[in-house]
């Protein structure tokens, strides 16, 4: 992809695209609600529209449950390393994907994906994102894999250049307990990504291709420009906390207790998060990948330090996080990671 040349950006011009960008996402997040058959989403908001480069970095995410948004990057990121020769991206093409040790927190956070084309090129993506109520296998609480929490698809083309596949959608949902009640929510991603690919192309044709690129690169910088000057504002210092939780070992038969351990440390304009000390994963549900468990950091940082900062992979540059690997907030493949969101909040 040939870089866009460097352009002097209206200020004026730029604020009536971030705002006309923010609105488009706000229109495909009411899509999904508007079609969807799962309550948590349709009253409760658990979904998120959210648009990104082509090379898979978050423009900007729009109102929701952020931890979407957060883990889309990944996804994306794998998508094109792993199909980008066979089968390729095509204008129309819509990818399906919920693989907790990629991206998200467990099976059921389910993401489409698609690739924004314009004359040609490949331009952006755009996601739409929720959380569905059942992906097959054993309910949340009984497993002890992450084999037995249903179908975990690592992106399948569930629209081909624009047609449906039936194919797929049938494969799909009938592993699921009600196929009519997954198909609807897989299909109110599908509009919702419709939604926002046809106007992110209508702003290229208002605006120019150029001016949207650098623009979007523009939101990223300023991202991470005001996530920095909001932590040079904060003492420097090193804190510590431990929180306790308990959870059903499989193999002692028994309730066991856990600790989640964080040391944070903060230098200029730079955070640090250590959760060395952290229990090790647990024999049942009640784990996080590490994808799951950066979501939800991402979360806590944007609800509770970087609120006025624009949602964009920018935010969370000044972070750095080590989690030990084998522990309940990185677990190792194929452990079970259903109860993620309570582990990670």
């Amino acid at each position: 992809m040939p870089r866009a040349r460097k352009l002097h950006l209206d200020p004026v011009k730029y604020e009536t695209f971030f705002h006309r960008l923010w609105a488009i996402g706000e229109e495909g997040r009411s899509s999904i609600q508007r079609v969807t058959a799962s309550p948590i989403v349709s009253q409760g908001g658990e979904c998120m529209a959210s648009f990104y480069t082509a090379e898979g970095a978050m423009i900007v995410a729009c109102s929701g449950h952020l931890r979407f948004a957060a883990a889309t990057s990944d996804a994306i990121k794998k998508l094109i390393e792993w199909y980008s020769k066979s089968p390729g991206f095509f204008d129309g093409d819509q990818f399906f994907f919920n693989d907790p040790y990629v991206a998200g927190a467990h099976t059921f956070d389910m993401m489409i994906i698609k690739p924004v084309f314009y004359r040609g090129n490949m331009v952006a993506w755009v996601s739409s994102s929720i959380h569905t109520a059942d992906t097959g296998g054993l309910l949340r609480g009984l497993a002890s894999e992450v084999y037995h929490e249903g179908i975990r698809i690592q992106g399948l083309k569930l629209v081909e250049k624009g047609e449906f596949r039936e194919d797929v959608f049938r494969c799909l949902t009938q592993q699921y307990r009600d196929p009519e009640y997954v198909g609807l929510d897989l299909k109110s991603q599908i509009a919702s990504n419709n939604v926002c690919a046809k106007r992110y192309i209508e702003l290229i044709e208002k605006l120019g291709l150029d001016f949207v690129r650098q623009s979007g690169s523009k939101m990223i910088a300023d991202s991470e420009r005001l996530a920095r000057a909001r932590l040079r504002k904060l003492p420097d210092g090193q804190w510590f906390s431990r929180v306790f939780g308990t959870a059903w070992d499989r193999r002692e038969g028994k309730v066991k207790e856990y600790q989640i351990a964080c040391a944070m440390g903060k230098k200029g304009q730079d955070l640090f998060l250590d959760f060395t000390g952290t229990s090790a994963e647990m024999t049942d549900s009640t784990n996080s990948t590490l994808a799951g468990t950066i979501a939800q950091i991402a979360v806590v940082m944007t609800d509770f330090l970087f609120w006025d900062v624009p949602w964009s992979d920018g935010r969370l540059r000044p972070v750095k996080i080590h989690v030990p690997e084998g522990s309940i907030l990185n677990c190792t493949f194929p452990a079970a990671c259903g109860e993620a969101p309570a582990v990670g909040v």
